[in-house]
């Protein structure tokens, strides 16, 4: 363990010599000609059937310490309209604590899993579910990386540290490592649900591993796309991405700090074109977006390379099908008690509870709303997202039962949903201070007190 260590101190201090060396940024550099891209005539390929996976072996796990936010939480799957998506999200946790009184946690190793419905889809559904269910087996065997810790690795670092600083007596060293991965939806509508899965550890090293992946499913089949399968002629699609890469890095000054000269290796087609592979990849409103490695691109303070390329750059380029759908009509959204709504008088999607002791309320939508988002959120200077509860692609005419608990001070449940012309609306859930009726505001008229 300790030699391990060592060699990636070595790697780190060798990054850092060579970076003051000469690891130039990219407003200082020239970049080749960009090649004229044409899209090519071939003759369509076959649908993409994936090799079967073998079920991977699972040492005994241990019962997690807390489960919420179940999958789904009503007692009945939600009646929704065909290509209609709904998303719940589970927590799942385990801790560890020392060997020798039991009192000291040495590992905290938690996970976010989303379950999705899709409306008249029942296989599509039972495909994509499995696949998910496969992924947390997969984070809990393997961490972040395919070969990597995963819980029991992780928990053998631990206890090998927690031995190590005891027997070395050493005063300020951490005692608990932990690893965590979050999800958050991006794009989900009746043809495709991409998701982006954010993974970190720390084992005490104060370069600790952190990462992001995207995965992008047919919402029709249920099944993880590929690249190869957005376009009858991929090879086109593949010098159009990669066109748009390397042009983004004259254009996007926010690559600046990100993309490090010397790390192109004279050849920055190559080098970016490594981007169009599994999991560095996926769809939000905009476009496409690809995602470096650590030291992919640059040293590790230069962090994640992202790279935004608009819709408008795939047309031709993309089959029409995975574009963006134009969407008709609109709403609004309002939040009531739910003993204020009169029976029958709405058609309730789901459930969510966010606080099972909390008080119940409903969000009641007038019309036609899409990308509803229900995210708990913390306060340090400006809102920010901690956890995603809750998500429906598609609401009309409809409601959502709520269970939380309002705070006395700043809310902590953020309501946000688009408009059919695509502009966003965030609001906090919160309690009229005169009549204790339940509102939605708007950010910038929370004051925080104190």
């Amino acid at each position: 363990m300790m030699k391990r260590l060592l060699c990636l101190l070595l790697c780190a201090a060798l990054f850092l010599s060579l970076s003051a060396c000469g690891f130039g940024r990219l407003k200082n550099m020239e970049l080749p000609p960009l090649p004229q891209v044409t899209k090519a005539v071939v003759t369509p390929k076959p649908s993409y059937v994936p090799p079967a996976t073998p079920e991977p072996e699972i040492e005994t796990t241990p019962e997690p310490a807390v489960e919420v936010i179940p999958e789904p939480t009503t007692e009945e799957e939600p009646v929704l309209m065909d290509g209609q998506v709904i998303v719940n999200f589970k927590h799942t946790e385990y801790e560890q604590f020392d060997p020798e009184e039991g009192k000291q946690r040495i590992l905290y190793f938690a996970y976010e899993s989303p379950y999705v419905t899709i409306g008249g889809r029942p296989d599509a559904t039972a495909v994509l579910n499995g696949q998910l269910a496969f992924l947390d087996e997969n984070y809990y065997v393997s961490g972040m990386e395919e070969d990597g810790n995963g819980f029991n690795g992780m928990l053998e670092l631990a206890e090998d540290n927690y031995a190590y600083v005891r027997q070395s007596g050493k005063s300020g060293q951490s005692l608990e490592f932990s690893a965590t991965r979050t999800v958050r939806t991006e794009r989900v509508d009746s043809t495709l649900i991409s998701f982006v899965f954010s993974c970190s550890e720390y084992t005490g090293n104060p370069r600790n591993p952190y990462g992001e992946v995207g995965c992008v499913f047919n919402a029709e089949t249920g099944e993880l796309l590929r690249l190869e399968d957005l376009s009858t002629d991929y090879e086109a699609l593949k010098k159009q991405l990669v066109h748009e890469l390397v042009a983004s890095t004259t254009r996007d000054k926010s690559l600046y700090e990100h993309v490090y000269i010397d790390y192109m290796h004279n050849d920055f087609y190559t080098t970016l074109g490594k981007l169009l592979r599994p999991g560095a990849w996926y769809f939000d409103e905009d476009g496409i977006v690809f995602v470096s490695r650590l030291y992919e691109l640059g040293p590790y303070e230069a962090g994640h390379a992202v790279f935004h390329i608009s819709y408008s750059k795939l047309k031709g380029f993309v089959d029409d099908k995975w574009l963006p759908a134009s969407r008709a009509a609109g709403g609004k959204i309002r939040a009531a008690a739910m003993e204020s709504q009169q029976e029958g008088s709405v058609a309730y999607l789901d459930r969510v509870e966010a606080d099972k002791r909390g008080q119940e309320l409903c969000l009641v939508v007038e019309g036609t709303v899409y990308d509803v988002k229900l995210t708990r959120v913390g306060y340090e200077d400006s809102f920010y997202d901690k956890q995603e509860l809750w998500f429906c692609s598609m609401m009309q005419d409809a409601a959502v039962q709520v269970v939380t608990k309002i705070p006395e001070g700043i809310p902590d449940l953020m309501l946000r949903y688009t408009d059919a012309e695509g502009k966003s609306y965030s609001r906090l859930i919160t309690l009229n201070a005169e009549d204790g009726s339940f509102e939605l505001v708007k950010k910038k008229d929370v004051v925080p007190v104190g």
